[in-house]
């Protein structure tokens, strides 16, 4: 879930401490830039960074960086802008405009309630699929942006699997045949990391090219 950012806010502006958000996902929920707009009125933020491609269906490579305006806030957004000409590409934005133009007030606002829509059919779907399989879907109040599902069945299979695994190392380190021991043991005595099976491996697929 998002942090409490009006609390945060509030407490920025009692100690003087700087505030910038991290609004990555946060432009496709009302909810959150609602609760970004109240923190700003109630407190302080100096700066809050959003993501293109997370928010707008353009490539990864862009970001915008707005701030409220008064008590000379904007002037560190200018300090950013002023540092990128000629250190960074503009395909990005040149992106986001386009699709902000081809979209128009009324396109954009139906890509937003869209979004909307479809996050309760799928965490909908998602929870039927999950209960089929023995998972669930996290409960996580306050995120409008992402699911998580459990794993708990590519755990217990990891672990038997593991299990299986020391076994058979630990009968082909009984035998007669200590080459094969020898492989599917290290050095000391444990079983190779290369043999076990890691549920946490399944989500670095995920990146593996």
């Amino acid at each position: 879930a998002s942090d409490d950012v009006v609390a945060v806010a509030k407490l920025c502006s009692e100690l003087g401490v700087p505030h910038i958000i991290n609004n990555a996902y946060g432009v496709q929920a009302r909810a959150l830039t609602a609760a970004i707009t109240a923190a700003c009125r109630r407190g302080r933020v100096d700066a809050i960074v959003q993501s293109t491609d997370k928010n707008f269906m353009v490539p990864v490579g862009g970001s915008i960086i707005a701030a409220p305006a008064g008590n000379g806030r904007e002037r560190l957004v200018q300090s950013v802008a002023k540092g990128y000409p000629g250190r960074a590409s503009m395909t990005a934005h040149l992106d986001v405009l386009v699709t902000l133009l081809y979209w128009g007030v009324a396109g954009w606002t139906r890509v937003l309630q869209q979004r909307e829509e479809l996050y309760g059919y799928l965490s909908e779907k998602l929870a039927q699929a999950a209960e089929q399989i023995g998972e669930r879907v996290l409960a996580t109040p306050g995120n409008p942006i992402s699911l998580g599902l459990t794993l708990d069945g590519l755990a217990a299979a990891a672990a038997a699997a593991n299990a299986a695994a020391e076994q058979a190392a630990a009968a082909a380190a009984g035998s007669s045949d200590a080459t094969a021991a020898a492989t599917e043991r290290g050095a000391d005595g444990s079983t190779s990391s290369a043999k076990r099976a890691d549920v946490t491996f399944f989500g670095a697929m995920l990146w593996a090219r």
